[in-house]
């Protein structure tokens, strides 16, 4: 497993120049032409929360202030774990073509995928820069939180792609399970609610894992400091989607090109 698994993830690493410039070239190919290019999706973002946010807030009675933010931060990270769900499921079959001409490291398409979805993050993030200064939302140092926590999503989206994606690349039928799931778990995640709404059930959120890999990014966004147990489920999880995608890289790495 040394000899290939590490090797591929190291090899893949040194060539940081491929991934990035692919990951780079996947987010201005869709938007080729058009006007906004990748703003569009930034576009895209603030019309979501803008109509999400105005219904929630008319529904849930709540200070516009106060749940614009939570609502912009939640909606920004969760189409960051989303797409790396999804689009992590696909990520070695839609590479096919170009994993069988050329001899480059499997690991370069999970880091390539990471690189498109941070970027899309980054470009909707100017959604929430907007939606805090129009509200005023206090800037404090625990703002630097957002750092480590952004940085341990990263290491979580390169797992996911590179453990779904495998699953995908074996079983066809896995995408679209993915796909089916992942909007029930929209409605069982404190992205549009608070957890605190639950009452005497908030502990049912917090069974959540996705509960967690957001509130250490979104808390300190709102000036807030995520709690222990936040990092704590957040580390565990990434570092079993760790092993069980090290395992199956091990088992499968040198099928994949047949699979795809």
């Amino acid at each position: 497993m040394r000899d290939t698994v590490f090797a591929d993830i190291h090899e893949s690493i040194k060539r940081a120049g491929i991934w990035v410039r692919l990951g780079l070239s996947d987010t201005a190919l869709k938007y080729r032409r058009s006007i906004l290019g990748p703003f569009w999706l930034t576009l895209g973002m603030g019309i979501t929360v803008l109509g999400l946010g105005t219904f929630w807030s008319l529904i849930w009675k709540v200070d516009l202030a106060t749940f614009f933010p939570y609502l912009t931060a939640g909606i920004l990270l969760w189409a960051f774990l989303v797409a790396c769900l999804t689009e992590g499921a696909h990520c070695f079959a839609q590479q096919a073509s170009l994993i069988r001409a050329t001899p480059l490291p499997l690991f370069v398409h999970p880091l390539r995928l990471t690189v498109k979805i941070f970027l899309t993050f980054l470009h909707n993030s100017a959604v929430f820069v907007l939606v805090a200064w129009y509200f005023h939302l206090p800037l404090s140092w625990s703002v630097l939180l957002v750092i480590p926590g952004m940085a341990l999503l990263i290491v979580f989206c390169a797992g996911a792609a590179l453990f779904l994606g495998i699953l995908g690349a074996r079983f066809r039928d896995f995408p679209p399970i993915v796909e089916s799931v992942v909007p029930l778990l929209f409605f069982l995640t404190p992205v549009l609610w608070y957890s605190h709404a639950l009452g005497e059930r908030e502990y049912l959120a917090f069974f959540n894992p996705l509960t967690h890999l957001i509130a250490i990014v979104r808390q300190p966004m709102l000036g807030q400091v995520p709690d222990s147990t936040n990092y704590m489920v957040s580390g565990a999880v990434t570092a079993g989607l760790w092993v069980l995608a090290l395992v199956a890289f091990h088992r499968s790495r040198t099928r994949l090109t047949l699979w795809v």
